[in-house]
């Protein structure tokens, strides 16, 4: 007898048990921190600012206009590059 609670003491670590979690859960924390990484927030960030704000604004980094123009160009010279190298190439 005295034997079988040692036994029973040894498996037990102490601490609030864990919970199970249901697959309802699951997929709902799996969306939460899906949108909150669309909006390059973490997720505690997410549900805050939804919970003062009622919404989320989406944070898009995007380039300026000039940027975006000077990438098309470029772009568009190193195709004609391309093309050059690739006539002078064969023979």
């Amino acid at each position: 007898m005295i034997s079988e609670v040692k036994e029973s003491k040894s498996n037990n670590k102490g601490g609030r048990p864990k919970k199970q979690i249901k697959r309802d859960q699951l997929v709902e924390k799996f969306i939460i921190t899906y949108k909150a990484k669309k909006t390059n927030l973490s997720a505690s960030e997410y549900l805050r600012t939804l919970g003062i704000e009622g919404q989320v604004d989406r944070k898009i980094k995007t380039l300026p206009k000039e940027v975006l123009e000077f990438i098309g160009k470029l772009n568009h010279m190193a195709a004609n590059l391309n093309q050059v190298a690739k006539k002078n190439g064969k023979h």
